[in-house]
């Protein structure tokens, strides 16, 4: 099967979520082969997992004094400042995939192309351990001490869990996972330098010190000693998915409808408070699909 490669450049918040859902759309009918796309963000967003409750996890007053805007993710998981990073996005319908639809499944399907991506930079990034529960995605303790609660609170990036990916123990690349019947979805940040660690100062109900990010992650311009340029890194992950997957990878733009599409949800969902800021809506509290994240 020939998968669609997007480089999508960079973006709001509220037009980048919009297109990994408009990609979901395209993919469940079969208007569009699965997808892997890459983009980036502008402004500097602080993402929030689909469950989180914004009044309660975020500092709104600091965000609004510093211009960091907010946006809800489709996916699980917990906050995220997308700063210098580059995002990448698979998403695909549960035939499309070699591998079991479950989360452990397709998490390490996308982890062996982010690892030889990674190597082919010049990183040399790993798989956290992977030992098999069951499908399911185990999050262990970063040294730091923290408790459960504490890491129940913390962001993305204070944790890592099974099948992410890190460099010498700390952690590169966060993500997050949604699966439905017919479609799934992951995403994740993959740090190009150390800006994500200013999330210490969005976020509340957390015992994190300023710096525990900077000890318990690190980014590509840390480990080479330079900056990598975000094209340079979405060509080799472009054609580690083609060598990894066996399987061409085909550049192809957003067409008009899904272009409609996105416009749509941003009006309708990612652009407007009723989503972002709510503390649970009938959908977060009805829907049994999984979304899972790191």
């Amino acid at each position: 099967m020939t998968w669609r490669f997007l480089d999508t450049g960079s973006h709001d918040g509220p037009f980048n979520m919009a297109v990994d859902e408009a990609l979901v759309d395209a993919c469940r009918v079969g208007n569009s082969p699965p997808v892997f796309r890459v983009y980036r963000w502008e402004p500097w967003t602080l993402s929030l997992g689909r469950m989180e409750d914004a009044e309660r996890r975020v500092d709104l007053a600091a965000c609004r004094t510093d211009g960091v805007p907010i946006v809800r993710r489709p996916t699980g998981g917990r906050a995220v400042l997308h700063a210098d990073e580059l995002t990448y996005s698979v998403i695909a319908r549960p035939g499309d995939v070699p591998v079991p639809a479950t989360v452990g499944s397709l998490y390490r399907f996308v982890a062996d192309v982010l690892v030889a991506a990674l190597r082919s930079v010049g990183i040399p990034a790993t798989i956290w351990p992977p030992q098999s529960d069951g499908g399911r995605v185990r999050r262990v303790k970063s040294s730091g001490g923290a408790g459960g609660e504490t890491l129940r609170r913390s962001p993305c990036f204070a944790t890592v869990s099974q099948y992410e990916i890190c460099v010498d123990g700390k952690k590169l690349v966060g993500s997050a996972q949604r699966i439905w019947s017919d479609a799934m979805l992951q995403h994740g940040s993959i740090l190009l330098g150390p800006a994500h660690c200013r999330i210490e100062a969005y976020l509340r109900g957390t015992a994190l010190t300023s710096g525990t990010l900077a000890m318990r992650t690190t980014s590509i311009s840390e480990v080479l000693g330079e900056r990598i340029e975000p094209h340079v890194l979405a060509r080799s992950l472009r054609d580690a998915a083609s060598h990894i997957w066996k399987t061409p990878v085909e550049e192809k733009a957003l067409t008009r409808r899904e272009l409609e599409a996105v416009r749509n949800l941003v009006d309708a969902k990612y652009g407007i408070d009723a989503w972002t800021l709510q503390k649970g809506s009938p959908e977060m509290k009805t829907d049994a699909s999984g979304a899972h994240g790191h």
